[in-house]
């Protein structure tokens, strides 16, 4: 502008366009470099080791950031040809980069947008996970790219309709994970922004019609419209979707939830029925009187089983995958997890949906389920169909308000956990008796929800003719010694074995039957540990903040107690704790994917899927929050053992230390110490952005200590050693070798994590040393042997050799 002074060129001008100047010339300088860069990307992707592999793909996004548009080009060449490759592993890492570059340089990746629709062909050799991927990818590139790409927007329709209207459930679950994502594009909520498209006319009547299409193709097939109202409830629940669309399905599914499930209750209980019904598992108090709603409906479960049932023919199995009245079963969980992420979302607050927290259930009534061993096989089926969909409802429920505040209704979420801890105890005592029984679908995000086996069935070989036997034993001896030395191979990597002694241990003490040692020697108890969790619904993160309860360590003080965890209870939430963290959390060995191997990853998700969805860093930080309800249940499970050891005059194996309280709590010791183990090993803890949250981690553990005119530790090495000293006390008490086995892993979790380790060496030898002197005695109060005490005592002496070694080399150093 004329008469305005030109301003003067500063150094601070000077850098910029030198930093400009230098990061052109670095890219002209790397583009001579860029097919070598492409091919070793493309290498390192294929890596079997999982750091490698992730170090493949920044490298595929940083060549897609820093090249030119040739060079972009060919980045997503070489990513979908990743993609079209028949190893899953690869598919897996590709898609994540493909997804990331959507998310991250939408406008980019929409000029190669013909690239990735070409991906369409290969949907059929995928799983449900990877065609989710694919559709996020491509919605975002037709509904949230700038240019407005109708022909893609054309034939994601056309494609998604065909899927859905398709006799097969096979490409009714493809569609149904199409529409999810072509939802959350159209509806796509910016930095918790209300997106325009959103909001508009057109874009809600397209939402709509997406819906009511699923509805009429889809409803017909319990578990495929069941995978879409999960689905529908994942992407509110990232709040991926903009207020005035979740606003429209809340209202539409609330009035559909209590249409379809819930009933008045009327002065006498449903008739004509195969079972005799009973108002159960109601909660009572001044507010659910006052509140005429919360008093009047009731959750019809028993009643529309049977209905299915009487219309098909049969009872249990088939009655649970079929629907006659407009309203299955198979899709309640989801249906009603969809609803409270929907409140949440609109309302930040259950008060509309308060009521089924304490609604009471239509079940089989007390005295017949008392009299189970003389009912009907299909009654008996019914019966344990029931207690599934009452199970699977309370974790939604628990799910659902465990993470508010109130107190009244905390009181409430308290007698939930209870009531699911009390059914999943009886399936376990009941389940045995029926053989060939199927429970419920429950997850919906797997390819073969069709060919579920039997809950009990027997393991092949169980009952194999004489002359095969020694060769199975032979194969059988090979296997447990392949599991001792991938067990020795995790002592200093944190990692634990999902069916571990505890798992079984647990769930046969938590049987209401007294007839233990004649039930475990003449029924399978293999569906006592993971495949029983395969029938039931996932537990948030957000409902082990029920740990913060005090624990009461005998039978008396939580039976007169209502605020008081149980034994069984703790058991309950810190084993599924510690199977999430196991889950989550990668420990520092790293853990290998075999790259030339196909196999199904959906069935590493059973159980897991809302928990795949959570960063790492965000699962640490929860754990961590954790912790002082940890250490507190630890001191009191420590301080039980204790009373009894000196109630027996110092005898560690005395009366007490074998009841059904004591195992039980020996077990939720063993899980608890287990969860330690694997949030302390995270190998994400080297970065530097997470080094706050391992000394946050420390910290908690060394408050624990209560010296007096002690002052905190400062530096991370004494952090270390103070939590080192608080777990190694826990060594005077513990009651049996698996303990001593999951303590002595996680001290040496906690020991590496400080190079100059060798003064923790020392007393880990001695704690090592202690266990492998004290004699072990079962249960029945034999001496333990076999192959578990073999691994176990194994891995003490490892522990043992690495101090020797260490002082070996110290000494001649």
């Amino acid at each position: 502008m004329a008469g305005r002074p030109a301003r003067p060129f500063t150094l601070v001008d000077a850098a910029m366009v030198s930093r400009r100047a230098t990061s052109s010339l670095r890219s002209q300088m790397a583009r001579e470099y860029f097919p070598s860069i492409l091919a070793l990307a493309e290498l390192l992707l294929r890596s079997p080791e999982g750091a490698i592999s992730r170090f493949g793909c920044a490298m595929y996004e940083r060549a897609f950031v820093c090249f030119e548009r040739y060079c972009k080009q060919e980045v997503v060449g070489s990513l979908v040809a990743h993609v079209g490759s028949s190893y899953e592993s690869e598919v897996d890492a590709a898609m994540d980069v493909l997804v990331a570059l959507a998310e991250r340089h939408l406008d980019d990746v929409a000029r190669f947008g013909v690239f990735v629709a070409g991906l369409l062909d290969f949907l059929d050799n995928w799983n449900l996970t990877q065609i989710k991927k694919l559709y996020s990818v491509l919605g975002a590139l037709a509904y949230r790219d700038a240019t407005n790409n109708c022909q893609m927007d054309n034939d994601i329709q056309m494609i998604i309709r065909k899927q859905l209207c398709n006799s097969s459930a096979k490409y009714k679950r493809m569609g149904v994970m199409g529409v999810t994502m072509v939802i959350k594009s159209v509806a796509y909520n910016k930095c918790g922004e209300k997106a325009i498209s959103a909001t508009s006319a057109d874009s809600l009547k397209m939402i709509q019609t997406l819906l009511d299409l699923v509805r009429q193709t889809c409803q017909d097939v319990p578990d495929v419209f069941g995978l879409f109202l999960d689905e529908l409830a994942n992407i509110v629940h990232g709040g991926a979707l903009a207020v005035a669309v979740v606003q429209k399905i809340s209202e539409n599914e609330q009035d559909k939830f209590i249409d379809s499930y819930m009933v008045d209750i009327t002065p006498s209980e449903p008739k004509e029925l195969p079972l005799a019904v009973q108002l159960r598992y109601g909660i009572e108090d001044e507010q659910s009187q006052d509140d005429e709603d919360a008093a009047n409906i009731v959750l019809n479960i028993l009643p529309l089983l049977c209905r299915k049932a009487k219309a098909n023919g049969a009872g249990g199995a088939s009655a649970a995958t079929t629907d006659v009245a407009g309203s299955s079963l198979v899709e309640l969980c989801a249906h009603f997890r969809l609803l409270q992420v929907c409140e949440k979302s609109v309302s930040q607050n259950l008060d509309q949906i308060d009521a089924l927290l304490v609604c009471p259930l239509y079940m089989v009534h007390e005295e017949t389920a008392g009299h189970f061993t003389d009912m009907a096989s299909s009654e008996k089926q019914l019966l344990c169909s029931s207690l599934f969909y009452a199970a699977n409802f309370f974790r939604e429920v628990l799910n659902a308000f465990a993470s508010l505040s109130d107190p009244d209704i905390r009181s409430k979420v308290f007698q939930r956990l209870k009531d699911a801890v009390t059914i999943q105890n009886q399936l376990e005592s009941l389940l045995p008796d029926v053989p060939q029984f199927v429970p419920p679908i429950v997850h919906f995000d797997c390819d073969n929800n069709d060919k579920m086996a039997p809950l009990t069935a027997k393991s092949g070989g169980a009952e194999r003719p004489k002359k095969s036997q020694k060769s199975g034993k032979k194969r059988k001896r090979k296997g447990k010694e392949a599991a001792a030395d991938a067990e020795n191979a995790n002592l200093s990597d944190g990692s634990h074995d999902s069916s571990d002694t505890s798992v079984s241990n647990a769930s046969t003490l938590s049987k209401e039957t007294k007839d233990l040692k004649q039930d475990s020697a003449t029924k399978p108890a293999v569906f006592l540990g993971d495949r029983l969790k395969h029938y039931l619904r996932e537990l948030d993160m957000d409902v082990f903040a029920l740990l913060s309860y005090r624990l009461a360590t005998d039978a008396a003080t939580s039976q007169a107690s209502e605020t008081c965890l149980r034994a069984v209870d703790l058991l309950w939430l810190v084993d599924d704790l510690a199977s999430k963290l196991d889950r989550a959390l990668i420990a520092a060995a790293g853990k290998r994917h075999a790259f030339l191997r196909t196999t199904n990853a959906t069935k590493k998700l059973f159980g897991f899927s809302h928990l795949c969805s959570i960063p790492p860093a965000s699962v640490v930080e929860q754990a961590v929050e954790l912790l002082p309800a940890l250490c507190s249940h630890l001191e009191a499970i420590n301080a039980h053992f204790q009373d009894i050891i000196a109630r027996n005059d110092g005898i560690a194996d005395g009366p007490g230390m074998n009841t059904v309280e004591s195992a039980t709590l020996s077990a939720a010791l063993q899980r608890v110490v287990q969860a330690l183990a694997s949030l302390i090993s995270w190998n994400g803890f080297v970065a530097a952005d997470h080094r706050s949250l391992l000394k946050k981690a420390l910290t908690a553990l060394t408050a624990r200590l209560q010296v007096p005119g002690a002052t905190q530790p400062s530096t991370m090495k004494e952090l270390i050693r103070q939590a080192f000293r608080y777990l190694k006390a826990f060594a005077e008490s513990i009651p049996n070798l698996h303990c001593a086995v999951a303590l002595v892993k996680l001290l040496v979790a906690v020991g590496n994590r400080t190079e100059d380790s060798g003064f923790l060496r020392v007393d880990l030898d001695a704690v090592s040393r202690g266990f492998l002197q004290r004699a072990w005695y079962s249960a029945d109060g034999e001496v333990e042997k076999g192959q578990k005490f073999n691994d176990a005592v194994r891995l003490l002496l490892q522990s043992v050799s690495w101090f020797l070694m260490w002082f070996s080399l110290s000494k001649f150093s």
